[in-house]
């Protein structure tokens, strides 16, 4: 499975949930695994802080604006 489809089939859930109430309870090894795909993916240097609520916002903000603009060019 590559990277691209763990992002849609592993973490899209989160990203819609974010969306529709603002709630995010993802663990952490699920946090460890997105930081992975984006920096294979996207972003090599993306610096990431695992235990910070408002960076798992961002890194999962920033995958999939990264993915789907992709994803749509």
């Amino acid at each position: 499975m590559s990277n691209r489809e763990k992002l849609e089939d592993g973490f899209r859930e989160y990203w819609e949930t974010w969306q529709t109430i603002q709630v995010m309870d993802m663990p952490m090894s699920d946090r460890h695994e997105l930081h992975r795909i984006v920096r294979e993916e996207f972003d090599q240097n993306y610096l990431f802080v695992d235990w910070c609520g408002r960076c798992v916002v961002e890194l999962l903000t920033y995958a999939f604006t990264q993915h789907d603009k992709t994803k749509t060019t």
